[in-house]
């Protein structure tokens, strides 16, 4: 055995030695010499304890019975009376976290009979269901001023998943980086920020100061609310940190904790036997005294990996006191995978073993330095090299490039390169042409009889063209008319409805799947129409009057011809200026509706130099009025529906002559009755109305129209 020495001091104290490295399973024996009066003492000296654990922080609701994260650290290595005595005793508190908005949370520690305090009190900013489970002492920053509650802890992932409050494998509630955090009022370099001990530089995101140089107590922060809190905690037992959210919006994850405290506040006067020492074997080892002299050591009993752990040999002698510190590397069983991918031919040395040319799989076991066991998989796959023929069909207008190098064929060609995993291998490449008769050929026309594939089309809008594609070896086509039409019919028709010069395209795809394209430029002219229209004066012409004059409005005026088609009692008259006066008189008395049409033509000179006329036409009915007026002298009042009232006949049906004004007078020149502007049957003389005998009685009738007034006076006989 490999003896290191432990101590050494005087008479009193003769030492033997530990050996340094062992295996997870082992036990070392640590063996000192004692003079008279004098005990030794092998403890675990841990006093600075950590917690890995990742642990999602509740969103500010209670989640499984709970509102906070709470961690556990147990001491158990210190006398049962060792209490805090004083806030140096807590060397510092590191919490290792991210959270969003830390103005969200509150963080405590509590010691193993229940005293707390406050490392970070929360900001009373926003309330949550949580937020009453924190006590109201803990709540609110000092110098809020120079406090952001808006920075952030760590690297927070700053994307919650807002309805998941309490799944962290909710989308959104993923980890950020956590970063280190130490409380403290043990450190000689000062603090960061004492009374405002999250404010950032620039009171930005991102500036918040970790403890990055723990080992150092540099970047420490001050607790809010002191470890004088604590002072009468009893050192051994469950210490608690605790994160609790008080407001439901943003989230973050713990990721370790450590409490440190310092052990040179541990009483040494006495004597101290082996029999009071103990380990907590989750954090540290365990001892075991044999006899006055001789200690086992143990790793903890649920280490699983590579596990350094260190010990006191703590010695009290005669008018003195003896301390030094042992390391022992307990070193787990290995395991390692070897994987390894070989091109054929190759060989691989692995651990000065030989693989060559063969697929290997393989498990040893060997011993390593500290004599525990390494047990090794070898797992070796062969991949083939290749040795390749292929053909590349290549379109008229592709080309086909490896290795950088282009290769348009047709020919044969040699390619050189790497398989999948990276082995050399060859291929041998036919290159040929495909659709070797493959061109889309575009046929246009306008009457589907003569076929062109370069003649422009000229015509007026709506202008409807046919096209025809006539390619061979051909699988679709699409046809694309400048518009915004397509279609893909072999032969279609298409209308354009607005004017303008337009492109025709199609875009082919031949049997081996070949793109190819023809355009026709600028193959299709649509012309505008021009816009009839007029009107006349006077709107309703009469037998006596029958002339209208036309008002022509049509667009555009100055560049149009016209032609105007006039239905008459016995034909049609035609005109060709462009607001012509007409009379129907020629042709004797008329009245009733007579047809006008009114055609625009607008010329064009095509692209071509030809002459393109475009027309369009505007039709009305303009209706002739019977203004001939009827004056009876005979009326019959005896009610059998004819000849009862006396009324000018006529005037109602012409409708021109609304100015009009009548007067009755009876056989000795009284006034029996007067009407003026008559638009009605009952506004006409009733005989029996007034009252008036059978006899002999006078009208004199009075009118105006447009074309003329009317005067009339003569004798009306009323006959009972």
């Amino acid at each position: 055995m490999n003896l290191l020495p432990v101590l050494s001091q005087g008479q009193d104290i003769v030492y033997e030695g530990v050996r340094r490295t062992a295996c997870l399973t082992d036990s070392i024996h640590i063996r000192v010499g004692l003079a008279a009066c004098s005990e030794v003492q092998v403890m675990n000296r841990y006093t600075a304890i950590s917690h890995p654990e990742v642990a999602f922080l509740p969103d500010g609701k209670e989640c499984n019975g709970s509102c906070s994260y709470q961690s556990p650290i147990t001491f158990s290595g210190f006398a049962a009376s060792d209490t805090i005595r004083s806030v140096q005793n807590i060397k510092y508190v590191r919490l290792n976290i991210e959270h969003s908005w830390m103005g969200d949370i509150f963080i405590g520690l509590t010691c193993p009979n229940g005293q707390r305090t406050s490392l970070m009190k929360y900001s009373n900013n926003g309330t949550s269901s949580c937020t009453q489970s924190i006590p109201a002492q803990m709540k609110g920053w000092s110098g809020t001023s120079h406090v952001p509650t808006s920075t952030h802890l760590g690297g927070a992932y700053d994307y919650e998943a807002y309805s998941e409050y309490c799944d962290p494998n909710a989308s959104g509630n993923e980890p950020g980086t956590g970063w280190n955090y130490c409380w403290s009022e043990n450190t000689t370099s000062g603090y960061t920020y004492r009374g405002y001990i999250y404010a950032s530089g620039n009171n930005s995101y991102g500036n918040t100061i970790d403890s990055s140089n723990v080992a150092q107590g540099r970047k420490f922060y001050h607790p809010d609310g002191g470890f004088e809190a604590l002072v009468g905690c009893p050192v051994n037992g469950d210490w608690y940190i605790e994160v609790m959210d008080g407001w439901s919006v943003d989230n973050g994850y713990a990721f370790d904790w450590e409490l440190n405290l310092d052990p040179s506040f541990i009483p040494r006067a006495g004597v101290m036997t082996a029999n009071s020492v103990t380990a907590d074997p989750a954090t540290g080892g365990v001892v075991t005294q044999v006899d006055d002299s001789t200690y086992l050591v143990s790793a903890p009993a649920d280490a699983v990996g590579d596990t350094n752990v260190r010990f006191t040999v703590h010695i009290v002698g005669t008018g003195h006191t003896i301390d030094t510190t042992v390391s022992i590397l307990f070193s787990s069983d290995h395991y390692r995978l070897i994987q390894q991918t070989l091109c054929a031919g190759d060989s691989l040395v692995i651990d000065d073993t030989l693989v060559v040319r063969e697929t290997t799989h393989r498990l040893d076991t060997v011993a390593i330095g500290s004599g525990c066991i390494d047990v090794r998989e070898i797992d070796v796959t062969v991949a083939p090299v290749y040795d390749l023929y292929d053909t590349m069909v290549l379109c008229p207008t592709d080309t086909f490039a490896y290795n950088n190098i282009d290769y348009t064929g047709p020919g044969d060609y040699v390619v050189y390169g790497l398989s999948s995993v990276g082995c050399d291998s060859t291929m041998h490449l036919n290159v040929t042409d495909a659709d070797t008769l493959f061109a889309p050929v575009l046929l246009v026309s306008d009457d589907g009889e003569t076929w062109w594939s370069d003649t422009l089309l000229a015509g007026c809008r709506p202008y409807r063209v046919m096209v025809r594609d006539t390619s061979q070896q051909e699988a679709s086509r699409r046809w694309f008319f400048g518009d915004g039409g397509s279609a893909t019919d072999t032969l279609l028709t298409h209308t354009y409805d607005s004017a303008g010069h337009y492109d025709i395209t199609l875009t082919a795809v031949s049997l081996h799947g070949c793109h190819d394209t023809v355009v026709l430029h600028d193959a299709v002219y649509v012309y505008e129409l021009p816009r009839p229209s007029f009107w006349w004066a006077p709107v309703k012409p009469t037998m006596s009057h029958p002339a209208v004059q036309f008002y022509n409005e049509s667009e555009p005026y100055d560049s149009l011809t016209f032609r105007w088609e006039i239905a008459t009692a016995d034909g049609t008259d035609t005109a060709e200026d462009a607001t012509p006066y007409y009379s129907w008189q020629s042709g004797g008395a008329v009245s009733g509706d007579f047809l006008v049409v009114l055609n625009a033509l607008q010329a064009y000179v095509t692209p071509t130099g030809d002459t393109l006329v475009c027309s369009d036409t505007v039709q009305h009915t303009i209706e002739i009025v019977n203004d001939w007026l009827q004056f009876p002298n005979l009326v019959t009042p005896n009610g059998d529906g004819t000849s009862d009232i006396w009324k000018v006949v006529g005037l109602l049906e012409a409708g021109v002559y609304t100015l009009n004004e009548l007067w009755i007078y009876n056989a000795w020149g009284a006034r029996v009755y007067h009407a003026r502007n008559i638009s009605s049957e009952d506004d006409f003389w009733d005989p029996e109305k007034t009252s008036s005998p059978d006899g002999t009685y006078y009208y004199r009738f009075m009118a105006k129209s447009p074309y003329g007034a009317v005067r009339r006076t003569g004798m009306i006989e009323v006959v009972r």
